[in-house]
């Protein structure tokens, strides 16, 4: 099984001089091998954040991916950005044997 190629914008967050919190992105990084499949139905109940907004796409990040939070980031597949939801952390790596290993919920970014 092999994934596709993904762009991931990494998000900083700093205070204008208004003391305003303001997010900027990254230049797109290439990610190979993400697997993108939309979220099933047993993942209907866990494939929400806190405030009940659905997911409408599950990635699944490879091993060969250097982690790096993906807190407010945004992930561009196929064109079609899509924003992170919660921050992903890396399942333990004896208990996930497979090369895929931060399961990361994404929902369709507008605007």
């Amino acid at each position: 099984m092999r994934g596709i190629t993904v762009s991931i914008q990494y998000a900083t967050s700093e205070e204008n001089e208004e003391g305003e919190r303001v997010t900027r992105y990254s230049k797109p990084v290439a990610v190979e091998n993400v697997l993108v499949t939309s979220p099933s139905y047993t993942d209907e109940t866990s494939s929400r954040d806190l405030y009940g907004v659905q997911a409408d796409r599950k990635a699944l990040m490879p091993r060969t991916w250097d982690y790096e939070s993906l807190k407010g980031a945004r992930m561009i597949i196929r064109g079609v950005t899509y924003e992170v939801l919660g921050d992903p952390q890396p399942a333990l790596v004896d208990a996930h044997p497979t090369a895929w290993y931060v399961r990361v919920l994404l929902r369709s970014h507008h605007g």
